[in-house]
């Protein structure tokens, strides 16, 4: 009743030509703004350190803002061709998957965006709590910018309608995209070395002494997968380190499969990028899910980790975060349980069920964690797992860390989930699973977890506006600046194949083989191989650059055939090449 009196009241207003509130300002500190290129075509073209950004508050004022590129990849490119287990039994082969959006990263074998500029599928980054209020509209734009390029986003929080506007420009290469700050710290550290040359793909560890740190938090990894450190840095936090573990397991006490398996198997990184605004640390490879990936993504004050589970079927899985001795005294709540309990190391009794929010509270700081998730996984799986044991009973001891549970807490899956891999044709799996905790660090006392997961749930909007008109710097008539030319679509990428025939030689006729390859150009668009010699299949190949190789032995004796190779490109379509092999002995 109070909300339909309160409509009525500003229909009444509106009819009486009363002037609308004036929207309130944005009350998010902690979350990101984020547009794709797409957005601001005033800006594609741009070189990516050619983009500023400014909010308006009676004068300019310049804000951190950050590009990160992004392109299509086949995650199966992160990984070396040929990839070889070597006889390590936590080891399994990667396979190709269908072309994703991910960020392009030339320290990694993901590589840079074939594209350098600025173009519609790369995203711009800055803080909410940078924006200002919207510029007066005869606001001479800022020095150093390129006249036309002015780009107003308009940032709404749905959830009380408060507002701020930032300001995109191009520049002429004398500013600083950070504006002079950096929000986040990222150091990617391998203890071997350089990553392209020394990473192990096929048999972890790798060792790392990499880290994350900003003004609210810090963060330590001491390999894929493996987190050794969480620490509030909050005004009033002690700093204490309490985390002991992140981990994943297919159900409690069963250590066959934890994020210690996952990296002594086959893995690789996707992405390791740091800027002003965010850190991005990206990466595949857990056992028999090789093309199982997992994204971390860094700001200032919160941090946002997401897990594609790509493998096949399995009983349950579950992830918790165990925290150390030094969590004691926090207070641990959830969605079902917004009493609390105190995480000592005593066993406590905490109602199970699907999680929408967690948190931990104390002298330590506050940390909130929101899950969220997009499945076809059944909901009567969900629920969740909680324990708090210093020693706990035999058969119970935790898959690596310390020696007992703190607190340990988390979503659990307690059912069968389905084939979760890809067919590499862009086929539906049997089952999707993507899961993403979002965590808060605040100050002590001051976790919210109820509100938090409205913010998830509503993330900030955007609305990108054109350029305005803006005046010239001498006196005289405003003039509208002159468009930007609109940059072209990229030509359609094309598929032209062929077939090379190369033969070798080893210990005589005898071994004596013909070595096909697929070449060309679009081989990025290729799925598989596949080598037929009449009616007979000889194999399939998906690695690149999908080289075949036939012997004597197929050719029953013969030392010449006609072969024929089917190559299947993405999408299903099929294209037929045809060689003639000869000379076999």
């Amino acid at each position: 009743m109070e909300l339909r009196r309160a409509s009525l009241l500003a229909l009444a207003l509106v009819a009486l030509g009363a002037p609308p509130a004036a929207a309130a300002p944005l009350n998010r500190p902690d979350d990101p703004v984020v547009v794709t290129g797409a957005g601001v075509p005033t800006l594609t073209g741009a070189a990516p350190g050619r983009i500023a950004a400014f909010a308006w508050s009676g004068a300019w004022q310049q804000i951190p803002v950050q590009v990160d590129e992004r392109k299509l990849v086949d995650l199966r490119s992160a990984y070396p061709s040929p990839f070889s287990c070597g006889g390590n039994s936590l080891c399994f082969t990667p396979f190709s998957t269908p072309a994703k959006l991910r960020y392009a990263d030339p320290g990694t074998r993901i590589g840079a965006d074939p594209n350098p500029a600025l173009d519609g599928d790369d995203e711009i980054a800055f803080m909410a709590k940078d924006a200002g209020s919207a510029a007066a509209g005869a606001a001479t734009d800022p020095p150093g910018v390129l006249p036309g390029t002015r780009r107003e986003i308009v940032i709404t929080d749905p959830l009380d309608g408060g507002r701020g506007y930032v300001y995109l420009f191009r520049h002429d290469g004398s500013l600083d995209p950070a504006a002079g700050r950096s929000y986040v710290t990222y150091t990617f550290s391998l203890a071997t070395g350089p990553y392209l040359t020394t990473y192990k793909h096929a048999a972890g560890s790798n060792t790392e002494t990499s880290s994350v740190s900003t003004p609210y938090y810090s963060r330590a990894f001491i390999d894929r997968w493996r987190e050794s450190e969480l620490r509030v840095l909050r005004s009033g936090a002690s700093g204490a380190d309490v985390l002991d573990r992140n981990e994943n397991q297919f159900f409690p006490d069963y250590c066959g499969r934890s994020r210690l398996t996952f990296a002594q198997g086959e893995g690789a990184f996707l992405a390791n990028r740091s800027g002003p605004v965010r850190a991005i640390r990206a990466f595949v490879g857990a056992n028999s899910g090789p093309m199982t990936e997992h994204q971390q993504i860094f700001y200032e004050g919160r941090e946002e980790d997401t897990t594609f589970l790509r493998v096949h079927s399995i009983p349950a899985v579950m992830s918790f975060l165990d925290y150390s001795a030094a969590a004691s005294g926090m207070t641990y709540r959830n969605n079902n349980n917004t009493g609390g309990v105190t995480i000592d190391g005593a066993a406590d009794t905490v109602a199970a069920g699907p999680l929408t929010w967690e948190s931990v509270d104390g002298p330590q700081g506050a940390v909130t964690s929101v899950h969220t998730w997009s499945t076809t996984v059944a909901a009567s799986k969900f629920t969740s797992f909680y324990r708090d044991s210093a020693s706990p009973p035999s058969g119970q001891a935790p898959c690596q860390g310390d020696s007992g549970y703190y607190g340990a807490s988390g979503p659990f899956v307690n059912g069968s989930i389905a084939d979760t891999n890809e067919p590499t044709n862009g086929g539906a799996p049997d089952d999707r699973l993507t899961t993403t905790r979002t965590l808060f660090f605040g100050a002590p006392g001051t976790s919210s977890g109820a509100l938090r997961r409205q913010q998830v749930s509503a993330p900030l909007t955007t609305n990108a506006r054109p350029p305005v008109t803006t005046p010239p710097a001498g006196p005289g008539p405003a003039v509208p600046p002159p468009a930007p030319a609109e940059p072209k679509a990229p030509a359609k990428p094309r598929v032209k194949l062929a077939l090379k025939v190369r033969y070798g030689r080893a210990r005589g006729c005898a071994r004596r083989v013909a070595l096909l390859t697929v070449a060309g150009t679009g081989l990025d668009r290729v799925a598989r191989a596949g080598l037929r010699l009449g009616s007979r299949k000889l194999g399939t190949d998906r690695t690149r650059p999908f080289r075949m190789k036939v012997t004597r032995r197929a050719l029953h004796g013969r030392g010449r055939a006609r072969v024929r190779v089917g190559v299947r490109l993405r999408g299903g379509r099929l294209v037929t090449l045809r060689a003639r092999v000869r000379g076999l002995c």
